[in-house]
């Protein structure tokens, strides 16, 4: 395999639950590694979930990224957290996000989970500050009452 592409394509094109191998060099030696091809896992479950109330990703709904959600949005990798997958028109969150916005941490609390960015996002307070990658680009949004 010459680059990336093709590995994905090789990869792809397995036959989910049989025998695959891969020959590699690892310091200068050939070796040939022998798995099984499996669907990416379901972990965590994404929790798809609808955030209401009054700040500012009301009207968003959000999931917990695993491998097999990142596969299926077509992602060339797995970052763990908390993905937008939808944005309601004329939301708070239609305002200042978009669907694919990785949600890092909000107000010093990092977003690993849907159960913890819900939370948090029902504490009362005058300012978010939130951390996202949008793409693969960092992001820091302030956002006052």
């Amino acid at each position: 395999v010459n680059d990336p592409q093709a590995l994905d394509y090789r990869i792809a094109t397995l036959v989910l639950g049989k025998k695959a191998e891969v020959t590699i060099l690892r310091k200068g030696r050939e070796m040939t590694l022998s798995f099984i091809a499996q669907q990416p896992p379901e972990d965590p479950p994404r929790n798809v979930t609808e955030l209401k109330g009054v700040h500012p990703l009301s009207g968003s709904v959000v999931a917990n990224m695993s491998p097999a959600l990142a596969d299926e949005l077509g992602l060339a990798g797995f970052r763990p957290g908390v993905v937008i997958m939808k944005i309601r028109r004329g939301s708070a969150a239609s305002r200042f996000f978009q669907p694919g916005d990785m949600i890092e941490e909000i107000n010093g609390t990092k977003t690993r989970t849907v159960a913890v960015l819900s939370r948090v996002m029902a504490a009362r307070v005058n300012e978010w500050r939130i951390r996202l990658v949008r793409g693969n680009e960092p992001m820091n949004v302030v956002i006052g009452r």
